[in-house]
């Protein structure tokens, strides 16, 4: 007895410390399966902001082609501006060089017409007074002219007419001569005035259609600033409208960044399930959706795990007890099932 009673002893000593151990790795395990559970969750929480910063850097980069293409472009617009600057600066130069040549031409040419001025002002009084001299000669001599050639006519007519009656015919002709040459002249008079009248009557039409002219180039100032003020709106307006275009392209980029993220997330995880599922089964989920694409068929919903959510906490749980089951395909009708069975 005392012999088996030690050995009780030792035995229950044994035992008592194996309880002790099992008790210590329970609480062990439990801590374990904590800090499991917490770094699992510290991962998923890096591994989405490793997802956001690398959408962060899509963005970036797709912020960044667009400022290299606007700072290409407003390089490429400096340029021209200084270009513009350039030919405008030279043009200056040189509009001052000929304006400078031009106020010496012009003070030469001053210079000039004083002098001969001065010079003209001493040799107007001489010319004037040789100017009165030869005009009261000229004066003298049609005087002496018309004495001479009085003198000739009456001796003239004083040959010509032997009778009276001779000379009285003579002048009734000369009389009728000038009557006609007078009624020719007033004729001429009259149409003359007629023709000043058209004349002045065509002045008035033109002088009308210089005033409409120029109302119309007046007008036409007025229609340059409006046009002018419209191109210079649209201008702004195309401005907008580019900022707003490249404002598009980089939110149409981001969004290909976030697809394509998402893409990536998609196939990632398709090929994580297909490693955790039956191959067979694998390849028939993909084949129904490929034929639902195919041949747009309604009804077809999915498997049975993309149709529900559950917390995290149960999700175990969910996967022992429903199993093989969560990759059950759902539809509307045996119909569909069939279909897509064939």
């Amino acid at each position: 007895y005392t012999i088996y009673n030690r050995e009780k002893i030792e035995i229950d000593r044994a035992l008592e410390q194996l309880d002790e151990l099992r008790q210590t790795g329970v609480d062990e395990t439990d801590d374990d399966r904590e800090r499991f559970i917490q770094g699992e969750q510290e991962m998923a929480q890096i591994d989405d902001e490793i997802k956001e910063l690398k959408q962060q850097i899509d963005f970036l980069k797709v912020d960044k082609l667009q400022l290299e293409d606007e700072r290409r472009d407003i390089a490429r617009d400096k340029a021209k501006i200084e270009l513009q600057v350039k030919n405008l600066t030279e043009g200056q130069s040189a509009a001052q060089q000929a304006r400078t040549r031009y106020q010496n031409d012009l003070q030469e040419l001053q210079q000039q017409i004083q002098q001969r001025e001065g010079e003209l002002a001493g040799i107007l009084p001489e010319y004037n007074g040789k100017k009165e001299q030869e005009n009261t000669v000229k004066s003298q001599l049609n005087d002496a002219e018309g004495v001479r050639q009085r003198l000739y006519a009456k001796q003239g007519r004083n040959a010509q007419f032997r009778t009276r009656r001779e000379r009285d015919e003579w002048l009734r002709n000369q009389v009728e001569e000038i009557n006609v040459a007078l009624a020719t002249r007033k004729a001429v008079t009259m149409q003359i005035t007629e023709d000043i009248v058209q004349l002045e009557t065509e002045i008035g039409q033109v002088d009308n259609e210089v005033t409409e002219i120029r109302a119309r180039i007046d007008n036409r100032g007025d229609e340059t600033r409006t046009i002018s003020t419209q191109v210079q709106q649209a201008k702004e307006e195309r401005d907008r409208l580019m900022d707003q275009r490249k404002e598009l392209w980089r939110e149409e980029a981001k969004l290909d960044s976030v697809i394509s993220n998402a893409q990536q997330e998609l196939e990632k995880a398709e090929r994580f399930l297909s490693h955790m599922m039956d191959q067979n089964t694998y390849r028939g989920l993909v084949a129904v959706r490929r034929i639902q694409r195919q041949q747009n068929l309604d009804g077809v919903y999915g498997t049975l795990a993309e149709l529900f959510q559950v917390s995290d906490k149960y999700k175990t749980a969910v996967e022992v007890t429903a199993g093989t089951s969560l990759f059950y395909y759902v539809v509307d009708t045996d119909e569909t099932a069939s279909k897509l069975l064939e």
